[in-house]
């Protein structure tokens, strides 16, 4: 990596790595992966500190950026394996993996653009990120033709993109010599979809074949796809949500700090196999028209069991205090209460944040989409007691 500074306000950086992957197959090469980005300080030159705009906006900064990486196959994913079985009591052979020689790794590029202000001596700090990430060789697993008699096998298909922004304030709303008060905000998109599919057909990735997590050109990653009474097929939202972000406040006096942090999600879709499990056993219709139950199948209306993933949770709450020389073989003694997953306020049932179905072949790509026999993470209470032991 090398930086270059032009007059202290415009930094110019650029560099690479080589990337190879020695379990990935003799046909795979050494990568070499360019990174570069320029940043521009516009409130370091002369003239705008000695500006009256300087009071009000303390900081401009503008920042580019350029870079790929990668991302290879699991290891052996290039093998041709067999599997070991049982026929007639005795040990025998199967076909396992087919093997694909020709895998390649994943090649990601990204752009990004980002602005800085920062306003009042940078008390308030505001940020935006346009981002914009293409997937070339997209590892991913399809289904097999059954005529083919094959297992399904890693390959190299098509194209994934993600674009999207990133916001955040940080802001010191009290700061005097014993309060402190500071809150921080972030809200992000994400556009995510198969760009292009080689021309594959769509294929199932997880869940089921009557409503699962599909792949499909021109649709988000993982989307949720089902049976309707007019419309076969149709797609029912996408696993990964749009709008997310976290949020947090931290609050100093004297010698009490208090901190609470968190995050959310909204705009994505899950299926509660929980609720359609039981009212394929005829237990619990709610929500279902009554002129459907009993007239068809309940996968026929599979959009009945598919809800927002929306979710506002209090990740962590904590309260602090440092009793100083209070005790005089200690140069100071802390004192902390913490509580972990406190609140969590979801659109559904059930925490979305959990899944009990995911899509763990396809080389870590993982969406979620489905709850089934899930609970939310515990709710833990901390308390902490450290002693600094004094100097000589």
């Amino acid at each position: 990596m090398k930086n270059i500074g032009i007059y202290d306000v415009t930094f110019v950086k650029f560099g690479g790595r080589l990337d190879y992957n020695t379990s990935a197959g003799s046909n795979t090469d050494a990568l070499f992966l360019p990174k570069k980005g320029i940043t521009y300080n516009i409130s370091d030159h002369d003239f705008y500190k000695d500006s009256e705009i300087n009071n009000i906006i303390s900081n401009i900064k503008v920042r580019a950026n350029y870079g790929e990486s990668s991302n290879f196959a699991q290891p052996f994913s290039q093998d041709k394996t067999f599997a070991l079985e049982s026929f007639l009591g005795a040990p025998a052979f199967r076909f396992d993996q087919p093997g694909n020689n020709e895998l390649v790794s994943e090649i990601v590029v990204t752009n990004e653009f980002r602005l800085d202000l920062g306003f009042l001596n940078n008390r308030i700090n505001l940020s935006g990120t346009y981002y914009k990430a293409v997937t070339n060789d997209t590892l991913i697993t399809p289904s097999q033709p059954p005529s083919s008699g094959l297992l399904a096998q890693v390959q190299n298909i098509g194209e994934i993109q993600n674009t999207g922004w990133e916001f955040a304030i940080n802001t010191t709303i009290v700061q005097t010599e014993k309060h402190n008060l500071k809150f921080n905000f972030s809200y992000n998109t994400n556009d995510n979809f198969w760009k292009s599919s080689d021309g594959a057909p769509a294929f199932n990735v997880g869940g089921f074949s009557v409503i699962g997590s599909w792949i499909e050109e021109g649709q988000s990653l993982g989307y949720l796809r089902g049976t309707y009474k007019f419309t076969p097929n149709a797609a029912l939202g996408d696993t990964f949500a749009p709008i997310f972000g976290s949020f947090g406040l931290n609050y100093t006096w004297d010698k009490l700090d208090f901190f609470v942090t968190g995050d959310y999600q909204f705009g994505g879709k899950i299926v509660d196999l929980n609720f359609l499990l039981r009212h394929l056993r005829g237990v619990d219709d709610t929500g279902v028209p009554n002129d459907l139950v009993g007239a068809t199948s309940p996968f026929n209306y599979v959009n009945y069991f598919t809800f927002d993933n929306d979710y506002v949770k209090i990740r962590n709450i904590g309260l602090t205090y440092n009793f100083g020389k209070a005790l005089r073989v200690f140069e100071n003694v802390h004192l902390g209460v913490t509580v972990t997953n406190l609140l969590n306020w979801t659109a559904g049932t059930f925490d979305p944040e959990t899944t009990g179905s995911g899509i763990s072949a396809q080389n870590g790509f993982n969406s979620g989409g489905f709850t089934y026999g899930t609970e939310s993470a515990p709710r833990i209470f901390m308390t902490s007691l450290k002693f600094k032991f004094t100097q000589k």
